[in-house]
């Protein structure tokens, strides 16, 4: 299991959908985003915030979360790319 105690991971998958430290989200919807950061934050924005995207998601999903991110207040963010897996 991760460990997110000090971090804060959102996965924008290839169809664009979030989840924030493991628990995906309804919808896609920006304000659904932005409260699912908020509550697992707790108010602390010195946690690390890591955006871990798969290499087919769009580049606005992305920017979408990197765009609430710095609206919360969080400074220093992370991207990463996930790589689909291969077949062999």
């Amino acid at each position: 299991p991760k460990n997110y105690d000090q971090k804060i991971e959102v996965v924008v998958d290839s169809t664009g959908h979030y989840s924030v430290n493991g628990q995906s989200l309804a919808s896609k919807e920006v304000s659904d985003l932005n409260t699912a950061i908020k509550q697992t934050a707790n108010d602390r924005r010195d946690l690390m915030f890591v955006i871990a995207a798969d290499a087919k998601a769009t580049h606005q999903d992305v920017i979408r979360v990197m765009d609430v991110a710095g609206q919360l207040g969080f400074v220093n963010i992370n991207i990463s790319t996930k790589v689909p897996t291969r077949g062999y």
